[in-house]
């Protein structure tokens, strides 16, 4: 009988718990036996699983952040951590490994299988910014919670006639925050892929509010620079940097200039959490029994990707170190749509 194990690495999102559902059963089918590791790379290190079945997991696919738990452990910056991995799946008789998780994780997994380790890797990040798929789990619902947020604080801006930035994850991309500024016609957008044109937003909204708006929105992404705001040190095993607070620092730059005064909201966590969407669920369930599929056919070192609408796989080492931004042709759709102001 095949042992596989599973982990959960980095940032959690909604859908995670549906992939793992979905791994459990296919496992099942195929006689084999599913461990879940605990707390992401530090559970395979810490040798903390715990096996997961059809009957188990069978009430948790509609659930957001992942039943496993998850951590920014990085093997790779422990002493012998790579050699304990190797130790554990070898005392667990774990044949291969599931990855689920952003670039970060997938960077170790990615190494790992470089090293000859039997790894599959499932792409899952909200920032939806994994080099080689269209999409990732996590980034629909993401999206969605944006939306409803959104939605649920503009009738309260207008009321009180109170324009409002709102800050978006996303970290070094714009996906979550474009996406989410076309469905609710946000009156401008800030992305990374798009640096700032401080004047051209204010100008924009100066028009914005000429024309009888009785409240302005701005969406802008916690990743983007701005030349009068750091953001600050590294914080994590990684390398990664905490980024919040970004609209506060442009709310203000724009009020020195305006004299308007902003509401300001960080969504946050409200963004990672949430029931899955429908889409989001169908795609988490069939990556998790490709990557099943996949570990079948004895195919490893390679991520499951779903590219044109369709799943397909992508060797681990052509994914790390790259980044997936939003393309120029989603730019100028929402610049047509009016997201970056009139020019």
């Amino acid at each position: 009988m095949e042992r596989v194990a599973v982990l959960t690495g980095g940032g959690d999102s909604s859908g995670i718990n549906a992939v793992l559902r979905a791994a459990a059963v296919s496992a099942d089918e195929a006689g084999w036996t599913l461990l879940g590791i605990k707390n992401g790379w530090r559970g395979l290190l810490d040798d903390d699983l715990s096996e997961l079945t059809p009957k188990n997991t069978e009430d948790i696919s509609h659930l957001s952040g992942t039943i496993l738990g998850t951590s920014r452990t990085n093997p790779f910056k422990i002493e012998g951590g790579v050699a304990q991995i190797e130790s554990n799946l070898k005392k667990n008789r774990i044949s291969s490994l599931i990855a689920i998780g952003g670039d970060d994780t997938l960077g170790v997994a990615g190494r790992l299988a470089a090293t000859g380790l039997p790894v599959v890797g499932i792409p899952q990040t909200i920032d939806n910014d994994i080099f080689g798929t269209d999409y990732c789990v996590g980034f629909d619902t993401a999206v969605n919670q944006c939306v409803h947020a959104i939605d649920a604080m503009v009738p309260s801006n207008n009321s009180h006639q109170k324009d409002m930035i709102v800050e978006i994850m996303g970290r070094d991309n714009g996906w979550i925050t474009l996406s989410a500024a076309l469905a609710v016609q946000a009156d401008y957008v800030v992305i990374p892929e798009r640096p700032l044109e401080l004047d051209r937003l204010i100008a924009s909204l100066r028009e914005r509010k000429e024309e009888g708006r009785r409240a302005c929105l701005v969406l802008v992404a916690e990743g983007i620079e701005l030349p009068w705001h750091s953001r600050g040190e590294v914080v994590d095993a990684f390398g990664n940097k905490a980024l919040e607070g970004v609209a506060h620092a442009m709310a203000a730059k724009v009020t020195d200039q305006t004299d308007w005064q902003f509401r300001v909201q960080i969504l946050g966590f409200v963004q990672r959490g949430g029931r899955p969407t429908a889409l989001e669920m169908k795609n988490s369930i069939e990556m998790g029994q490709y990557a099943i599929e996949l570990l079948k056919a004895g195919e490893l070192g390679y991520m499951v990707a779903r590219r044109e609408g369709r799943l397909a796989r992508l060797a681990l080492k052509d994914v790390s170190g790259k980044k997936c931004v939003v393309p120029d042709a989603a730019i100028a759709i929402a610049e047509r749509y009016g997201c970056f102001g009139k020019r």
